[in-house]
């Protein structure tokens, strides 16, 4: 704005976008923290290699919520693990 490339109109504009992406980062992480959850994975720290019978092409398309925009539902279906008390969370 300084420089004159800016209105500021514009300038506002761009800062209430980057006000409105940090309340809802916050509000997000707000939400995980009450949660208790013992951590945040994304699609990105899967490891598939652990599962192989996993698609992982289909998997990541989930991420997009297109099944919500064609009014399907999604079922993961969980096997009980027999060696519990080897698990851990990493």
């Amino acid at each position: 704005m300084n420089q004159g490339n800016k209105t500021t109109i514009d300038a506002l504009y761009e800062l209430t976008e980057i006000e409105i992406d940090l309340r809802t980062k916050r509000a997000m992480t707000a939400c995980v923290r009450v949660a208790n959850f013992p951590f945040i994975k994304t699609f990105k720290d899967f490891d598939f290699t652990f599962q192989p019978s996993i698609h992982k092409e289909q998997l990541i398309t989930y991420q997009y919520l297109k099944f919500i925009e064609q009014k399907e539902n999604i079922v993961f279906e969980l096997i009980p693990f027999p060696f519990k008390k080897q698990m851990k969370i990493n």
